[in-house]
Formats: structure tokens, sequence, C-alpha cells
């Protein structure tokens, strides 16, 4: 029996005025996430990789398995640029349905 994806959703944002919470238009567009698989339970877990969409959100099924999670955002204006990161780590668990992530990158 093969375990059921899981629906996982969230939103990437940077926290551009420093108070520590997600406000209006700070959430980011057409930000690559990478889903790596560090450790599963069976062989159908698959590294995965989405954007998100227009307004800073995803939605991306994910088979049960502990999945390192990165995504990475630069900005360049003239000669200069400054990249804003994250680094985590996701465990999907058999049994779940719905999972919501979201991912704030912080500058490096």
């Amino acid at each position: 029996m093969v375990p059921s994806k899981v629906k996982v959703t969230g939103k990437v944002w940077y926290d551009a005025n420093g108070n520590g919470r997600m406000d209006e238009n700070e959430t980011l567009p057409n930000i690559k996430i990478s889903f790596n698989v560090t450790s599963a339970p069976d062989k159908n877990a698959e590294n995965e990789t989405i954007y998100t969409n227009s307004t800073g959100y995803y939605t991306i099924s994910l088979s049960p398995a502990k999945y390192s999670v990165e995504a990475k955002y630069t900005i360049k204006r003239g000669n200069q640029s400054k990249t804003y990161s994250y680094h985590g780590t996701l465990e999907i668990r058999i049994g779940e349905v719905t999972r919501t992530y979201d991912i704030k990158l912080r500058k490096e």
C-alpha cells in the first residue's frame, strides 16, 4: 500500500519592515522552492521543485518523508545585489492530509 501524498500550502515572504510578522505586500512571487528528500519510509518520495505564484503562495503534493527545504531570492540594483534565503526541514508524516508551511527568507 502506497501512503497518500500530502497537500502542502504556504507562502514565501521577507520581513521588509522588520516588525517580525508578515504584512501586506511582503510575500514574494516567482520564488523557487526545493524540497529534497533526506529520509523516507519507502521509495515513493522524490525531490520536488515549485515556484510561488504571482502573490507569493504555493501548493505542492508531497509523499511522506523528511525534506530539506531551500529557497533563495536575489535583488540586483546596479552593481550591488542582496540575497535572501531559507534553509529548513519539513517532515511529512503518513496519515497527514494537509500541511501549511510558510517560508520566511532572511538576509544572507
